[in-house]
């Protein structure tokens, strides 16, 4: 996870096209709900899922056969 810092935009659709890794920008206060807060975060959710099915199969081949 990568974390955006308080000077960038927030992540988009658009910014995170080909990145693998989810994106949150910083996290504020919500004015109008007592103890609220937004969290905005964008993920490339094709290479997200691509990444996720590498990872598992990896595991799965470690793993002694019975």
């Amino acid at each position: 996870m990568k974390a955006t810092a308080p000077d960038e935009d927030a992540p988009s659709n658009v910014s995170v096209a080909g990145e693998g890794e989810i994106q949150i920008a910083r996290i504020e206060t919500d004015p109008s709900v007592a103890n609220g807060v937004w969290i905005w975060g964008a993920v490339d959710n094709l290479r997200l899922a691509a990444v996720n099915a590498v990872q598992i199969a990896e595991e799965l081949l470690e793993q002694p056969t019975l």
